[in-house]
């Protein structure tokens, strides 16, 4: 995705941002800055990797709907967390998926912060390790709205945190027997708010 037009404007917001590709080693490079989504963000298809050389936040004010294929999150070895605000749901439709790994030694830790539900028919695995390799994704719920955690497929939480509102009104509600923690000592649910 290129971060300047033809005419030398910046590229850092988009109406509806649909990405994919048609095989799995089709690969994404977002622009090395933070890009907003005043819609929806889809993705069709394989989205092999979605990585840039410098930290960057992508703000989706609509929902992220991985609608077929899988967006694979990682740090294409340089060490550099990639961070989600969305202000919608987050969709992933059967056989559908996102979760994390990388080339990198180390700890990454990117973050999702999801203001609305996290529907999962498909997979969200949000921890990989494997030797010295360990890539994370730290989940936040946030907002004055109570949130949802549904749907009929596989979810697996680095941390999930809960940070609704002021008091106990607004809720996080889970409703996925498929959801399971991380396998490391730190503390999986923190509390904060709701």
């Amino acid at each position: 995705i290129s971060s300047t037009s033809e005419s030398g404007l910046s590229l850092a917001n988009y109406c509806n941002l649909i990405v994919g590709g048609t095989a799995f080693n089709y690969r994404i490079r977002l622009p090395q800055i933070d890009l907003s989504i005043y819609k929806d963000f889809e993705v069709r298809g394989y989205v092999h990797s979605m990585y840039t050389s410098a930290s960057h936040t992508i703000t989706i004010y609509g929902d992220m709907n991985v609608t077929s294929g899988s967006l694979y999150i990682r740090d294409n070895s340089l060490i550099i967390p990639q961070n989600y605000v969305i202000y919608g749901d987050v969709n992933i439709a059967t056989e559908a998926k996102i979760y994390t790994e990388g080339a990198s030694t180390g700890n990454i830790i990117h973050t999702f912060k999801i203001a609305g539900s996290l529907n999962v028919d498909g997979t969200f695995d949000a921890y990989y390790k494997s030797g010295n390799y360990n890539y994370k994704i730290a989940t936040t719920f946030f907002g004055t709205n109570t949130s949802y955690i549904t749907g009929s497929g596989s979810i697996r939480f680095y941390t999930l945190t809960c940070d609704k509102g002021s008091d106990a009104t607004p809720m996080l509600i889970m409703q996925n027997n498929a959801t399971s923690a991380h396998d490391d000592d730190e503390p999986f649910l923190t509390l904060l708010n709701g």
